[in-house]
């Protein structure tokens, strides 16, 4: 019986591991790689989704009454823009504690009494849009302020150099926080580096008050 088990066993050997065993072991430690399936019951519990039905029945039959209104002009701001969560992670393979949505900060960069616009991404690259006046944006990303090999978590407007324009700083989880000087124009200079606010860590918001 004992044999058997073996026979077996060193016939599959090379379906497992390869031809030669040894191979993974000359060219150092395996690689390994998987994903963890989560069931709908985790992601979509039925209790929750009982809760939701109820809150939209409660608001189909309530009225709010102002003398303003809100429309959703996203199509024709011009911004295209994903914050990449939690039904990203398992596709992308990041860590669940990334899960969670960014913020975004908002300033006249270029002194056109427009509020322009910048939005922090864990998952892909920051995105700067400027204001180009009623409703519409265009892309001012630099590679600079994209940080696309960070994880980028919030951002902050500040003159902290009292020039009259406003700079930005920005926290991240891989390679330390970066403050931007603006030049006034809208162009930004990653000056970080002894500025003695270049954090390495893991950090949340960051908040500029005298």
């Amino acid at each position: 019986m004992c044999a058997c088990i073996v026979i077996v066993l060193l016939q599959l050997l090379p379906v497992v591991i390869g031809d030669n065993p040894y191979d993974s072991i000359a060219e150092g430690p395996p690689r390994f790689s998987s994903r963890l399936h989560v069931p709908p019951s985790i992601r979509k519990p039925p209790w929750l989704l009982q809760r939701r039905q109820i809150q939209f029945e409660l608001a189909a039959g309530s009225s709010v009454r102002s003398d303003f209104s809100f429309t959703d002009r996203l199509e024709e701001s011009g911004i295209i823009f994903r914050n990449r969560i939690t039904d990203d992670s398992g596709k992308r393979y990041l860590p669940v504690h990334y899960d969670l949505g960014c913020g975004l900060a908002a300033a006249d960069i270029d002194g056109d009494s427009l509020p322009d616009l910048f939005l922090v991404n864990k998952s892909g690259g920051n995105k700067l849009w400027r204001n180009l006046g009623e409703g519409r944006f265009a892309n001012w990303t630099t590679p600079e302020l994209a940080l696309a090999d960070r994880i980028s978590v919030s951002a902050s407007f500040a003159d902290i150099d009292n020039d009259g324009d406003p700079d930005l700083y920005v926290t991240a989880v891989r390679d330390g926080n970066v403050l931007f000087e603006n030049d006034g124009r809208g162009g930004f200079t990653d000056i970080a580096i002894g500025s003695g606010i270049d954090y390495r860590g893991h950090p949340s918001a960051a908040v500029f008050f005298d």
